[in-house]
């Protein structure tokens, strides 16, 4: 008897059905095993070679996408310092009282550059658009470097080498800033002196009596002072140092009221400074 060739059983349709899903499950596994080799031949080629990008990791890029998907707030944007909010707390009455002391403070500040302008026309310094703080430190060490004007006669602690002192009623009219032709003669008379002492620093200091107001005064006295000094370096020509100073009725010689005393109050000091 010939013995029939024997096939082997069929799976069931149970061990059929469960083929597919174990393959999807092997492929799963394989899949997950390479990502994570992946992952970590990234981290490590990171971690020694490290890129120039400015760019986040792709991981953390997809873990703030994640957070914020979720509602959450970035890490790093947690971290960083956010800026002040502006006080709230402040009622009406304390804004209207801080506003009014900032109106106060400026014009403080506006006060104190009308009169640092007015410093500088005193002494004859140029206006500046520099700020207040350098102005004032500026004009400290004008006035510094002028105070043997501001001591009495025979006090000054700098003795200079030469110094001459001048009626002004010889040089100018009454409340005139413009020499009088006889006033050339006069002033001439002193350039052979003041040429003695090339490349010195020669001041040239004007002074007035009491009669008008001090502001008027004050400027008369700097016009007159830059008029000599106008002239006198218009003959010596240059090498020297010119400082015109206007005191007005600041410094006077007599306090007395009488024509005599006003008179010698009236006057121009040229000063020659050591070297």
């Amino acid at each position: 008897m010939n013995d029939a060739p024997v096939s082997p059983p069929s799976p069931s349709p149970k061990v059929q059905r469960s083929w597919p899903v174990l393959t999807f499950v092997f492929r799963l596994l394989l899949l997950s095993v390479g990502v994570s080799l992946a992952w970590l031949v990234g981290m490590a080629i990171a971690l020694f070679n490290p890129g120039a990008s400015s760019e986040p990791p792709l991981v953390v890029q997809g873990l703030r996408r994640s957070q914020q998907w979720l509602g959450l707030r970035d890490p790093a944007s947690s971290s960083a310092p956010q800026p002040a909010a502006p006080s709230a707390n402040l009622s009406t009455s304390e804004q209207q009282a801080l506003q009014q002391e900032l109106e106060q403070l400026q014009a403080e500040a506006q006060s104190l550059a009308s009169r640092a302008a007015q410093i500088e026309a005193q002494i004859g310094v140029q206006q500046s658009n520099e700020p207040l703080e350098s102005r004032i430190q500026r004009l400290s060490q004008q006035i510094e470097g002028t105070s043997d004007f501001a001591q009495t006669p025979g006090s000054s602690s700098t003795t200079p080498v030469f110094r001459v002192t001048l009626p002004s009623d010889v040089l100018f009219a009454n409340n005139q800033s413009t020499l009088k032709p006889e006033a050339e003669p006069i002033l001439d008379s002193l350039v052979g002196d003041l040429q003695a002492y090339p490349s010195s620093t020669i001041r040239v200091a004007a002074h007035t009596d009491d009669v008008g107001s001090p502001e008027m005064n004050r400027a008369l006295s700097l016009q007159r002072a830059a008029a000599v000094e106008s002239y006198l370096s218009g003959v010596l020509g240059d090498g020297y140092h010119w400082v015109s100073v206007g005191f007005g009725e600041d410094l006077p010689l007599a306090t007395g009221q009488a024509e005599g005393d006003r008179l010698r109050n009236r006057r121009l000091e040229i000063t020659v400074e050591p070297k």
